[in-house]
Order: structure tokens, then sequence, then C-alpha cells
């Protein structure tokens, strides 16, 4: 099967929030009570997961001081001939939402004046590690790459996981076909190296790249002179008491796994028990649960994980991904409105995706976060519109 980039995943998505619209905005009018509006998303997830194949789980978090909402659902089975059931309380891989600790952990750096923002790269990094991944039009750009446009995704960097390869196998058919391969943060650089090129001058075109992310973990290693895992832990996870969540294959969570992660599921292929899930580091390696990514996102938006300042630059959202999707610094914004007219009404939220259809979004507006996962990367053009018509649900009870 082609793997469709995200973008363009994403855009799906918006035209099926088009074409759901009419619908759900038709019967708006109506305020729901809490225990309704519980109904009608625990009867959609057992839906999606009965109708579709592509999935085998959903979970939801809907959760709001302002309105006094902490509403969790599970739907479906996991484990050996998917017989045990789905809790909220189950880890999951997260994918890109890991972008975002990476971004946060940058901008601690930054704070405390340990590294800039503006900074090149090549100032924390050797020119064996850079070589060859910043050359545009036979020029190597190496030395003006900085911080920021690696987190912003504007470095002009190849992406090892979607972008095309100049020969051989791409990344989705490597993890597909040989799932046993282990791969190292130093294997993922060199993947883009070896098999694609830069799209662009550092600076000039937006261009999604996990390599990108892979660089600034290793940056954080460099400054801090620690291990990647080691920091995210000291500086994010144990502060929060995210305790039940760890970077894959190289640490462990704090409390003791009562549960293996759920299935990861790339073109009907579950890799969530192979070491094809080494495929990334700090650019979204996080298993995680529900509760775990809640506090997180609580906490960054408190200014509780880095200040106010830092956290206005990671949501400045000035980078278009495609019409209605824009970026900012290890995060994502849906301007659902910018879409389509039907939906002008509903609040920009933003926060970190992953690939596998994972979210960890919030509404400044209204106050609501919205923490979820279904697990598959062929799902993600029907796990956004559900967010929207969460929003539209949520939207009614406060009238």
């Amino acid at each position: 099967m082609k793997h469709i980039k995200k973008g363009y995943i994403i855009l799906i998505a918006f035209v099926l929030i088009s074409m759901i619209g009419f619908v759900v905005l038709s019967i708006a009018s109506r305020p729901l009570l809490k225990d309704e509006m519980n109904k009608i998303i625990h009867e959609d997830l057992k839906e999606m997961v009965n109708k579709n194949d592509e999935i085998t789980s959903a979970l939801l978090t809907i959760y709001s001081d302002k309105l006094h909402l902490n509403e969790t659902y599970a739907a479906g089975n996991t484990g050996k001939d998917l017989a045990e059931p789905v809790t909220v309380n189950h880890p999951y891989y997260s994918a890109s939402i890991g972008k975002t600790f990476t971004a946060a952990l940058i901008g601690m750096l930054c704070e405390e004046g340990a590294v800039r923002y503006d900074d090149l790269i090549s100032r924390y990094l050797e020119d064996k590690l850079l070589d060859g991944l910043f050359v545009y039009e036979g020029v190597d750009y190496r030395d003006q790459v900085t911080i920021k446009q690696l987190l912003g995704h504007m470095s002009g960097i190849g992406d090892y996981y979607e972008d095309p390869v100049l020969q051989g196998k791409t990344m989705i058919e490597i993890l597909i076909k040989e799932q046993d391969k282990l791969w190292t943060p130093i294997d993922l650089v060199s993947f883009t190296r070896e098999n694609q090129k830069a799209i662009a001058r550092p600076g000039e075109v937006f261009h999604y790249s996990d390599t990108g992310y892979i660089l600034l973990g290793f940056i954080i290693e460099s400054v801090t002179g620690q291990r990647f895992h080691d920091v995210l832990h000291e500086r994010i996870l144990d502060p929060l008491g995210m305790n039940d969540t760890y970077l894959i294959f190289k640490s462990k969570p704090k409390n003791p796994q009562k549960y293996d992660i759920l299935e990861v599921y790339v073109d009907g292929n579950d890799l969530s028990k192979t070491n094809a899930l080494s495929f990334d580091w700090s650019g979204g390696g996080l298993a995680t649960t529900m509760s775990d990514l809640l506090t997180f996102n609580k906490a960054l938006n408190k200014g509780k994980v880095v200040n106010f300042d830092t956290l206005k630059l990671m949501t400045a959202f000035d980078q278009e991904y495609i019409k209605g999707v824009h970026y900012g610094l290890g995060m994502m914004e849906f301007n659902f409105g910018e879409f389509s007219f039907l939906l002008k009404d509903t609040p920009n939220i933003y926060g970190g995706v992953g690939d596998s259809s994972t979210f960890m979004m919030y509404d400044k507006t209204n106050d609501i976060h919205i923490v979820g996962n279904f697990g598959s990367v062929d799902f993600m053009e029907k796990s956004v519109p559900f967010l929207a018509k969460v929003l539209m649900l949520v939207d009614r009870l406060k009238e």
C-alpha cells in the first residue's frame, strides 16, 4: 500500500469534516446533558472500532477545569487474539507527540541560557554527523542551519520516515518487511544521508522532518552531557509524576507495567511488539498513557514546563502545513474555520499529533484538553473529523 504523506491525510480529513459539518451543525442547536454526550461518544467509539478494519481499539479523554469535565472512554480489544478489553489506563505508542517534549526540552535549555534558538547546529554537532544532510543544488548549507529551523521544520533536511528514496526501499517498506531490525538514532540519520536529499536551502521551505528532530536529540545530549532519555525523565517525566511514560527501547516507566502497549498498525501490520518501533527516538519514541499526556498538556499550557514567553514561541504557528493546518515549534494547530465556513465557530486546537492517529490537543479558548489514540497510521483521515465532532458536542454542554 502506498503511504500517503501526513499532510495530505489531514487534508482528506478536513474534506470529510466539511461533509459531516452539515449533519452535526444541524443538530447543534439543542443543549446536551453530560450523560447524553458521554453516551454519544461511547457509541461512536465502539462503532468506529467495529466498522473499521484499520483499528482494534480507541481511547479518548476530555478534560476541562472551566467546564468541570474529566471524561475518559475506551473501546475495543487488545492482546493475544484481541481477547483483552482495552481500558483507559492502557499504555500506547504516542508517535510524533514526542516532538512536543523535545521542543519543550530545547525551550528549557534556552531559558537557562545553555543554548539559543538562533544558534547554528554546527556549534553542537560534529561535522561527521551533519555530512551530506544539507547539500542542496551542490551547496552544503550545514553551517547555516539553526536550532529553531530544525524545531519548525524549516532547515531543508529530508525526512527518513516519509520522503522518497534515491534507491532501495523506503523506511515504511523496511519497517514492514524487516520488523526485527533494531534502529539506532545514528542509523536514522544515516538513512537520510545515504538514501535521500535536502529539499531546500535553510529557511526557505516548510518540510516536515523526523530526521531534523533526531538531530535535536543529539543537540540536547551535546549540551547536557546526558543521554536524551535521562534528560527527558529528569526534566519532564519525573517532576510531573508521569510514571507510566518512557522512551521505547531506552528507558522504563517508574510504575510497574501492568499492560503491554496497544497495537500500532502500519499498513495493516501490528508493529507494537517488534523492533520496528525503534525507528524513532527524539522525534516520537514515547510510550505513554492518556492520564500522563493530560498531565503534561495541562502543565505545559499553565507555564509549568516552559515559561509563557517560550510557550508563545512554540505556539506561534507561523508555518502553513496545508490549508487549515499550521506548525509552530514542536506543535501543530488545526484551524477548522479556515478550511470550511461550516466550522467557523469551531475553536482552533493545538498540540501534538502522531502519525498513528494519536493526539494531545488543547482548545485554549474554552480550556478543553482532548487526548486520545486509535493506534493506526491508516486511520488519520477518520480520527481528525472525530476531534471536530467532539469539540462540537462539548460546545453544546455550555449552553
